[in-house]
């Protein structure tokens, strides 16, 4: 049963390193750290495909470009 509740997954983690108690975070930033580590595999309830979103008449410019064009080479890797 919840006793605290956060908005933030970051606060969730720091909570958590700080041995306040468990919590549920994505694998992709809790795997960085070593001063938390998971208790189960992968909750199925929780997994999400991840969606990058651009408006459309912001999608041709120069700095939208270059920020997709990074974070599809860095998000898979992240994600892994």
């Amino acid at each position: 049963m919840p006793r605290f509740r956060v908005s933030s997954v970051q606060s969730v983690l720091e909570l958590t390193a700080l041995c306040l108690g468990v919590g549920i975070a994505p694998i992709f930033l809790a795997s960085r750290r070593d001063d938390v580590r998971p208790l189960t595999d992968a909750l199925d309830d929780a997994e999400t495909k991840l969606w990058l979103l651009a408006h459309p008449e912001s999608r041709h410019l120069r700095r939208v470009a270059t920020a997709y064009s990074h974070l599809a080479v860095a998000l898979p890797e992240l994600l892994q």
